[in-house]
């Protein structure tokens, strides 16, 4: 079986998720199609969805910091391939992810998902239901035991404070991601997880949230994780 994990390189991305990225859709001999990335920033820094981009794939991104928005449509807007949303993703009326793409042309089985909100990334993966992604990445909190179901309470005004508060643990992924039908077949140490849809796992390697060491020494926020 293929392991994903050893197929790092990074050309955009923070951690090698470019090569990963390029060797599932090669393996699954995917030439071009559709992505979404949210928390987009500009549409550069450390974008997991940029290579796509270049080779003439066609996206969605989504950024709710209007200043980064600005800087994403000032060098994006006139790309055709693109539709770009100045929006915060919540659980909220208007805000669903479901509701954002369906305001766009993109297929409901898309081939990527990038999901880097550093907050409600679990609540708002749970609450797609109309969109079903080949590959799903979702930046992970590293911070608490691997195996643990924890995440974030949702709040809708959650904003990461540089602190150990955000996002969800790889267990707490890992059971969103089995209910939905999505297998782990790589990560990057700390930061993002690959889930990719039964049909297309099959030639990967398969992980488990024991592989996944935690991370330590990050500062504590006051609050505290629940179960999942």
């Amino acid at each position: 079986m293929i392991d994903l994990n050893l197929y790092k390189n990074k050309v955009y991305s923070q951690d090698g998720e470019d090569g990963m990225i390029n060797k599932f859709f090669a393996e699954l001999n995917i030439e071009s199609g559709w992505y979404c990335e949210f928390g987009a920033t500009d549409g550069y820094m450390v974008s997991n969805t940029r290579c796509l981009r270049e080779k003439g794939w066609k996206g969605v991104l989504i950024e709710g910091n209007p200043d980064f928005y600005a800087q994403m449509s000032k060098s994006l807007g006139n790309n055709p391939n693109l539709f770009l949303f100045e929006k915060y993703v919540s659980n909220e009326e208007g805000e669903k992810l479901d509701e954002i793409l369906s305001s766009s042309p993109i297929v409901e089985n898309f081939d990527l998902l990038s999901i880097d909100i550093d907050g409600n990334d679990l609540w708002v993966w749970e609450s797609m239901i109309k969109y079903s992604p080949k590959l799903v990445i979702v930046e992970y909190n590293s911070n608490f035991d691997s195996e643990s179901s924890l995440t974030i309470q949702y709040d809708k005004n959650h904003r990461h404070n540089d602190d150990d508060y955000f996002g969800a643990t790889v267990g707490a992924f890992n059971k969103l991601a089995v209910s939905k039908g999505y297998d782990l077949i790589g990560y990057t140490q700390c930061l993002n997880l690959f889930f990719a849809k039964k049909e297309f796992s099959f030639p990967f390697k398969k992980y488990s949230p024991r592989d996944i060491i935690m991370q330590r020494g990050h500062r504590p926020s006051g609050k505290n994780l629940i179960i999942y």
